[in-house]
């Protein structure tokens, strides 16, 4: 009797071992999948952002030409505008020349009153401010 539970033992141990072997096989199976599966997906994935890279460049490069077309074309224009307003202020400054040689008398009372007029304003101004503090 002694002997057939030895028998048993060692088919149990035999069966045991064989189990573990094909476990241990199946994972290192499932792991080398699981490795090629994710080094695929790395390597999908890089190529496609490769791609992605290469089709934006263009497009990226295009923005940027246009971008500085913009930015010539908004420093042309404040040029121009720049002279147009510089030009229109001189006219203004010889139409009051011109108009205070030739009404001087009546010049001299515009500037009174409108010098009379923001020092009353200022005046206003303060006294609302000292009103108001806190």
């Amino acid at each position: 009797m002694n002997k057939s539970i030895q028998q048993a033992a060692n088919t149990i141990d035999k069966s045991i071992n064989s189990a573990v072997n094909t476990a241990v096989d199946y994972a290192d199976d499932a792991v080398n999948k699981t490795y090629d599966a994710a080094q695929r997906v790395i390597d999908s994935a890089s190529e496609k952002a490769s791609h992605l890279r290469s089709e934006a460049k263009p497009v990226v490069e295009n923005l940027l030409e246009n971008g500085r077309d913009v930015a010539h074309r908004a420093v042309d224009t404040a040029k121009d505008l720049g002279v147009r307003a510089k030009s229109q202020a001189l006219r203004a400054v010889e139409r009051c020349e011109g108009y205070v040689s030739e009404q001087p008398l009546k010049s001299v009372a515009i500037a009174a009153g409108v010098g009379a007029a923001v020092a009353a304003l200022i005046l206003v101004a303060r006294a609302r401010r000292s009103h108001i503090r806190y």
